[in-house]
């Protein structure tokens, strides 16, 4: 008997898609949404890097200090409405590979100026036309380089460093000393036509008022300390550690060596002593022949390793009672303290292994 039910024909629509087709749709999806994502993050980061405002004829001046992070940079550029995104000029820092070229310096940025040019400026170290920075730590060669770059003659300024100044306490330093350590780290703003002498007057002047506002030569006096020389300790605290609290402990390690008639074996006199002839500063020639060498000399150096800004100074002053003789930073800046030569060895070994 034939069947007179009709049979519904089955349509390829009405079937379920196969499983490659899923993936491939699956796919496309996914490929899009990521180019999608992709071509956002491209947007949004050219355009982070374009100027703050482009009409504004705006400048503003930025102090960036030596050992200051760019990322504090970036923040301080952003917050003062220079740039776009802190984290576009770090990224942009980075590919380019400037992040480890930005200079210390005033510089005078116009919000005008996109994060690339910016970046360029401090990477180059166009500092400000008219401003002159010392930085905590920086050195007398610092100092010559910063005044050649703001057209101040190199022969007016070496004449100008030897020359004879009002300033009481500076005038105090051993005979033969130069004026290293009395260069008191500040932005100076300088008038026009530049005079050597006149800037290292303003300079000297600045050190001689901030230190007059201190109690720091008496205590350095009672510690047995000339100015000079608490000034030469300030300075190698000064490039030897970053924090305040450091500073402090690190002071008293030194002046316990010092009491015990042990080198201090401080890296920063090594270094200083091949900046005095010109050579490469790394690797850190730890023999190298220099009265500024505490591994060969015992004592204090025959004067500063750098200009110390008032909380080294302070350091000095009002050093943090310990025993400790002997220090490491480890690979996050991190200061460990130790009392033994044994104690120390096992911090290098955890620390810096």
């Amino acid at each position: 008997m034939q069947n007179t039910n009709p049979v519904s024909p089955v349509f390829e629509a009405d079937q379920p898609p196969a499983p490659k087709r899923r993936w491939l749709v699956v796919l496309v999806v996914v490929v899009g949404v990521v180019l999608g994502l992709a071509f956002t993050v491209l947007a949004w980061y050219w355009w982070a890097l374009q100027p703050a405002n482009v009409s504004s004829s705006q400048s503003v001046l930025i102090d960036y200090g030596s050992g200051e992070s760019t990322e504090a940079l970036a923040a301080e550029l952003e917050r003062k409405h220079l740039i776009r995104s802190q984290l576009a000029f770090s990224v942009y820092a980075t590919l380019t590979g400037k992040r480890r070229m930005l200079q210390a310096g005033n510089y005078e940025i116009q919000s005008a100026r996109s994060t690339p040019e910016i970046i360029t400026m401090i990477a180059d170290g166009k500092i400000a036309s008219n401003q002159l920075l010392i930085t905590e730590g920086s050195t007398i060669f610092t100092l010559k380089e910063r005044l050649k770059q703001l057209g101040v003659d190199s022969a007016e300024v070496e004449q100008a460093l030897l020359a004879t100044y009002n300033a009481p306490t500076a005038n105090q330093r051993p005979s033969g000393s130069s004026l290293e350590g009395y260069l008191f780290p500040d932005t100076y703003t300088l008038q026009k036509p530049y005079n050597a002498q006149s800037i290292v007057q303003q300079v000297l002047d600045n050190f001689e008022q901030q230190l007059a506002n201190t109690d720091y030569p008496k205590k350095w006096e009672i510690q047995g300390l000339s100015v000079h020389q608490a000034l030469t300790l300030a300075s190698i605290v000064e490039r030897e550690v970053k924090t305040d609290q450091d500073r402090a402990m690190v002071a008293q390690l030194y002046l316990n060596r010092l009491s015990r008639g042990m080198m201090l074996q401080a890296d920063p006199t090594a270094i200083y002593a091949t900046e005095l002839v010109g050579k490469p500063t790394s690797p850190i020639d730890l023999k190298i022949n220099s009265p500024y060498n505490t591994y060969l000399n015992k004592g204090l150096p025959p004067g500063p390793i750098g200009n110390p800004g008032l909380s080294s100074m302070r350091a000095v002053a009002n050093p943090t009672p310990n025993n400790y003789l002997y220090f490491i930073s480890d690979k996050e800046g991190v200061t460990h303290f130790a009392v033994t030569y044994e104690e120390h060895q096992k911090n290098i070994d955890r620390y810096l292994k």
